[in-house]
Order: structure tokens, then sequence, then C-alpha cells
């Protein structure tokens, strides 16, 4: 049986352009340009608390690498070029070390939480650009939880450190090869106040104004558009019709890569595949002489394909039977992902290589306690980043992976909406008194009972 488990393990990412902003909103730039950020001070007060439960997966075989919906944005093609790492931080730095065991036991969580026994792909990153975004100004009980998903007894230091990592590993194309691109942001109705304010503007958060109680279809247009430029055309529509009709603010992480392989694939090939249930499939995969590097690691070998760029490169973690990868799911942790991430032994072969174009969409309400965050979707505790929001309102991811006979290309997007509470119900329906007054010197210019308002 050959179900396999894909690692695409990328560096991360860099920014695009800034968005023409939109009526009664002020030019904005945080992570897009010079790393400030204006805000506007429009607000709104819709109420409510919809969201949606379900998990959608979809799979396709598919020879290419990349696509073009017509959107405003620009699929991403990487550079002809062969460089070393220019990144200033590496894996060698214990911060970063760190950082990577929590993603690690993060990725492990949620790909298990998120699997109902189909394709499934997760990304750890922009699940943690989102929650680094709550854990700006998170209380209590949040902020506990939170602390226990990132390992941390801090969380504004873990913060700090996911911000410079992501920065760090954001090289433009004329130094590398792969191109990434990674940001956060945060769109408002109700201005953020302080010190979530200052925190995010300091780590190059996207802020953007928006009028969700005038027009929610319209604000909901600008965050997809900004999504489809962060994830290179590959994911246009994050939030589905209505997701933003209650919304007071909106939490999204946009993240994106393509590296084409050192050796392309020179031909492609109908080739068996087995599947879980024993029975046999055809499948266009690409066939090539390739090097990889290999490791046998627990009951699985892990084959490595490397990018031109050496920040990037993809793991097939191929069972050994009779394991199989329901089984290296079910007893997977952060430990054991790190580890098929350990370097293998080079080594020239014939691989033999299925061509994906893989896409998920999870939904996270219903997964929040599986991920550790008990207290979402019900309580936020977002502190100054939202005093208002009551709940959150729907939150979810969307993945998209594309492994092809050139390269590849993966992308992942998710948000989160806050939304108040309903405001308590006050009926006046039966027969009351009534005060006019002069409220500055409280004199009373009127008194009166009121037994029936139908009656003069």
């Amino acid at each position: 049986m050959h179900r396999i488990i894909l690692l695409a393990l990328l560096g991360a990412c860099d920014p695009w352009k800034t968005p023409e902003p939109g009526p009664e909103t002020l030019p904005t730039s945080g992570v897009l340009d010079s790393g400030a950020s204006d805000i506007d001070t429009d607000t709104d007060s819709d109420t409510d608390t919809d969201s949606d439960t379900d998990t959608d997966t979809d799979t396709d075989t598919d020879t290419g690498a990349t696509g073009d919906t017509g959107q405003g944005c620009v699929p991403l093609e990487p550079v002809d070029v062969a460089t070393p790492d220019p990144r200033v931080q590496v894996s060698g730095v214990p911060p970063i070390d760190g950082m990577a065991a929590d993603l690690a036991e993060l990725g492990a969580v949620f790909l298990q939480s998120a699997d109902e026994g189909t394709n499934t792909a997760v990304s750890p990153v922009s699940l943690s650009g989102l929650l680094t975004l709550m854990a700006l100004d998170a209380q209590p009980p949040l902020s506990v939880q939170l602390d226990g998903v990132f390992g941390s007894d801090d969380l504004l230091p873990w913060t700090a450190t996911f911000s410079a990592y992501t920065a760090d590993t954001q090289a433009p194309p004329a130094v590398r090869h792969g191109v990434v691109q990674h940001a956060r942001a945060l769109f408002y109705g109700p201005t953020p106040g302080e010190p979530w304010l200052t925190r995010a503007t300091d780590q190059g958060v996207h802020l953007e104004g928006l009028d969700f109680a005038k027009d929610a279809e319209a604000a909901r247009g600008v965050i997809n558009e900004w999504v489809g430029e962060g994830t290179a055309c590959m994911i246009p529509e994050l939030l589905p019709s209505g997701a933003l009709d209650a919304a007071q603010v909106v939490l999204v992480d946009a993240l994106s890569m393509a590296a084409d392989w050192v050796t392309e694939f020179p031909d492609e090939v109908d080739q068996p595949f087995t599947l879980a249930d024993a029975t046999t499939v055809d499948l266009t995969t690409a066939v090539g002489i390739t090097n990889v590097d290999r490791s046998i690691v627990g009951e699985a070998e892990v084959i490595t394909l490397p990018t031109k760029d050496p920040t990037l490169s993809l793991r097939i973690v191929l069972p050994t039977e009779p394991t199989t990868a329901d089984d290296l799911l079910a007893s997977l942790d952060g430990p054991t992902l790190s580890s098929w991430m350990a370097a293998g032994t080079p080594e020239s072969v014939t691989l033999y290589l299925p061509l994906l174009d893989l896409g998920t969409s999870i939904d996270l309400v219903d997964r929040f306690g599986d991920l550790g965050l008990q207290s979402l979707p019900d309580n936020p505790a977002w502190g100054s980043l939202c005093p208002t929001c009551a709940a959150v309102g729907a939150a979810r991811q969307k993945v998209v992976v594309q492994v092809g006979a050139k390269g590849l290309r993966a992308a992942a997007a998710t948000y989160a909406s806050g939304v108040s509470s309903a405001p308590p119900e006050l009926r006046v329906d039966r027969p009351f008194l009534f005060v006019v007054s002069d409220e500055a010197a409280q004199v009373p210019w009127f008194v009166g009972i009121v037994r029936d308002p139908r009656a003069p």
C-alpha cells in the first residue's frame, strides 16, 4: 500500500504590492512596503456568531505546477539561478531551533485533527501566523493556551522570533532561485488599540480599515484580492460569500512558495499506484534520474527531493511495509516530524513521482480544542486587538500543493473573524413612568406615567 505523506519544507516569504486604498480607507503599508502602518477609525457594530463547520478536500492529478486565475495577481515563477542560502538566521540559531520544534508539534497535531480519511494538507506556518496576531495582546485564558501551543512562557518573544524568521527567509528573487511570500494582516472595523497596534506595526503587520457594516461583500472582495496576491493566484477566494456579515475584525495570514527541481523530470508516464484498500489505479507519474537524499527513520523511508533553492525541498515519507501511511499519521508527533527533516544520504536514483494538485479547506472553529485552544471560539480574549469581539465568527485554512514535472508550488491562507455578542434586549412592554430632564443640572422638566401607549 502506497499512501504517502508529503512534506513541503519552505523558507518563508516576500511582501507583495500594496493594494489601492478603498473608500474611507487610508493608504496602508505594514509588511507590504515600509513597515509602518496607517489606520482609520471606521467602525461597525453588527452582531452575529455564524460559522461554518465543514472540511472540504479535493485532489486532481495534473502535469502543471502553476496556474493563472485571471485575478489581479501574478503566479510565482522562480529565477533560474542557484545560490547559497541567503538568510541571516538559519537553523543553527537556538531560538529558531526552538521555534522549529514548536511548529513541528503544531504541524503533527494540526494534520491529525484536520484529516478525515482523504488527502489532506495543512500549514502550521500559516496557522501560526494567524495565532501570533491573536497573541500580541492575548489575555487569559487564551494567553495561557497559546503559551502551551508555542511552548513558551512569554508569548511576545515567540511572536518576535516568528516574525523575524519569516522576514529573514524572504530574500528577493535577485539573490535566490525560489520565490516565497508571507504576510499577516488585520482588516478592521473598530480601530485596534494599544498595545496591540504598536506591536503589530513593529512586526510589519498589514493594517487596513474596512466598513463591514456598510458593505460586507465589498470588504470580502478586498480581503480575497489581498489573499489572491499573497498566494500567487493559488487561493483566489479564502472568504466565501456571507462570511463577513457580522465581522468586527478579520485576521489573515497568506503564504506561498515556488521552486523548480534541480533536475526537471523529462518524462511523464502512467504508472500503477496502490491505494489503502489494496486496489491499484494508474496515475500520471513524472519519471527521471535525479539526486535525492534517502534515510530510514523508524518505520518509514524519507526521500528528500531538493529544488534549485537550498532553502526549499520536498520530502516523501514512504511507510515501510507492513506499516501504512495511516499508521504513521496516527503515531505522528513533533519529534517524529522533526526527525523526518534530518539530512539523509545522497544518492542518484530513477524516481517515479506522482503528479499532484492537492487542495484542502479546513474549518478551524471546531478544531481549536484539538489544538489546545479550548477558549476559542467562544472567548477570544484578544485584548486591545478587539475589546468588543466576544466570539470567533468563522475561521478557516485553505491549502494548495502542486507537484509537477518541473517543480513545486504551494500556498496557504488562514483567517479568523471576530464578532461582537448580541446586545442585551430591553423591552418597554408594560406601563411605565418617564422623565424628560436637563442632564447637566439634573432638573426634571417633564414627568409622566404611561398606562396605555395607544391613548392620548
